[in-house]
């Protein structure tokens, strides 16, 4: 048993999953995940200027790899700007997850102008990914992390978008070690009939 942050517990059900890299940007409401990755022993993190092209490098890194591609934008307009990504994701089945922050419990859909506060980010992420859902326990991060990507191993793999609040990932909880899961890999899509140079319409005829 080992008591880590809801931060820590979601970068651990990530490496026990096998992801080795993440895209994304540190903000005040994912903090702890940061926190958890930059001590961690071989999670790689790709940061960008925009979330826009964080969630473009994860489907085009699910593309080519034919693993899991992993966006972390920060709370609210973070999550719009990867939105363009992840619909893209969507539209082209992509095995994309978008694991974002949000306000803390207390100050959730309370349309206070809390910082980066958003309406309703699990209803708008719902339109754009076969399913959205927000964590409101940090006990419950390393299961719904690791269902959310068995999920897009199997099947359409289609976006999954997974909130956690603010307080539950600066919660501590106790938890037994993640079981190792091996890396899967899709297969690459067919390729179909080999490309041939088309001939011109007349090719064959004689002349009259």
């Amino acid at each position: 048993m080992r008591t880590l942050t809801g931060g820590q517990a979601a970068v651990e059900a990530l490496a026990a999953a096998g992801i080795e890299v993440v895209f994304g940007i540190v903000g005040v409401h994912n903090m702890h995940i940061y926190d958890a990755l930059y001590d961690h022993p071989f999670m790689r993190q790709v940061t960008v200027r925009n979330e826009q092209g964080a969630a473009f490098m994860a489907d085009g890194y699910a593309r080519a790899s034919g693993r899991v591609g992993v966006v972390l934008p920060i709370t609210g307009p973070g999550g719009t700007n990867a939105a363009t990504g992840v619909a893209q994701a969507y539209a082209d089945s992509s095995p994309v997850l978008v694991i974002q922050s949000n306000v803390a419990s207390d100050l959730l859909e309370r349309d206070v102008g809390t910082l980066h506060e958003m309406k309703d980010q699990v209803a708008f992420f719902s339109t754009i990914t076969q399913r959205s859902q927000r964590v409101s326990k940090v006990e419950a991060i390393p299961e719904t992390i690791r269902g959310a990507i068995e999920t897009l191993q199997a099947g359409r793999p289609r976006p999954i978008h997974v909130e956690i609040l603010a307080d539950v990932l600066a919660a501590t909880g106790t938890f037994d070690a993640p079981p190792p899961a091996p890396a899967r890999r899709r297969s690459p899509p067919p390729t179909g009939r080999p490309w041939t140079r088309p001939q011109p319409c007349c090719a064959g005829r004689s002349a009259r």
